[in-house]
Formats: structure tokens, C-alpha cells, sequence
């Protein structure tokens, strides 16, 4: 990915067991300058910033 860009990932919140290798790889600032959940639906929204 090119600095900038944005991902959105859904299903952070009720799928977060099945998702935390996903989860610990985009929040590791080597990967990305910010990630986070963004509860804009009851699933959760995973909102990341290369």
C-alpha cells in the first residue's frame, strides 16, 4: 500500500477472535500510522491509515 491510503475492514468487533492475526498485523506501526475499530455498526468497522 502507498502512503495515504485507507482500508476499511468490517466485522472488527464481532468477528475479533477469528480476525486477530489480521488485527495485530495492521496495528503495528511498521505496517500502518494508525488503526483502530470505528463502531459505526454493531459489527464493528476497522479503519486503517498507511
Amino acid at each position: 500500500m502507498t502512503s495515504g491510503s485507507i482500508v476499511l475492514a468490517q466485522n472488527s468487533v464481532n468477528a475479533a477472535e477469528k480476525r486477530r492475526d489480521h488485527t495485530t498485523f495492521v496495528r503495528d506501526r511498521a505496517h500502518s500510522c494508525a488503526s483502530g475499530d470505528v463502531i459505526l455498526v454493531p459489527e464493528g468497522l476497522e479503519a486503517l491509515v498507511k
